[in-house]
């Protein structure tokens, strides 16, 4: 019993800190770029489902960095060594770059899964008009993020925003 209890109490903590399902990162991802297909933890899916996935789990505290920035993170469902985290202009701003540390996967010859051993992150900045002066700050604390947790490769896109 202390077991189910112990569970029913970590989902409900999950849920109810989970981003929002009309937060501005769904909504970019939902209207542009997030529709790129990645191998990120589930091959060739678009990276709005694969986003959805990393933060699946449970979420963590969210940061106030300097300069007004809000940094949101996460980890996958019973694999919290993967997660992704999400930097926004403030609470409900707009989002000004997503990370990812994954494994990167493919599907094998058997049509299964297979992922890489080390982990990678992989960071898209968002570029908005009048926002283009943050990229240098917002891809340094999104490596910081991802140092934190440790990795071995690392890949940075540029992507336009289409929510602007």
């Amino acid at each position: 019993m202390p077991r189910l209890l112990a569970c029913a109490l970590a989902l409900l903590a999950a849920s109810a800190a989970a981003i929002e399902p009309g937060a501005p990162l769904w909504r970019e991802l939902g209207a542009g770029f997030g529709q790129q297909r990645a191998d990120l933890v589930l091959p060739g899916q678009p990276l709005e489902r694969q986003f959805r996935e990393l933060l699946s789990g449970p979420p963590e505290a969210p940061v106030q960095l300097p300069g007004g920035l809000l940094l949101e993170a996460g980890c996958r469902l019973h694999s919290c060594d993967e997660k992704a985290a999400v930097i926004s202009a403030g609470a409900g701003g707009r989002v000004l770059g997503i990370a990812a540390r994954h494994f990167r996967c493919h599907a094998g010859s058997r049509g299964q899964t297979q992922c890489e051993r080390a982990p990678t992150l992989s960071i898209w900045i968002v570029r908005h008009g009048r926002a283009a002066g943050r990229e240098p700050e917002v891809t340094e604390a999104l490596r910081a993020w991802g140092r934190a947790a440790g990795y071995r490769s690392e890949e940075t896109r540029f992507v336009r925003s289409a929510v602007d």
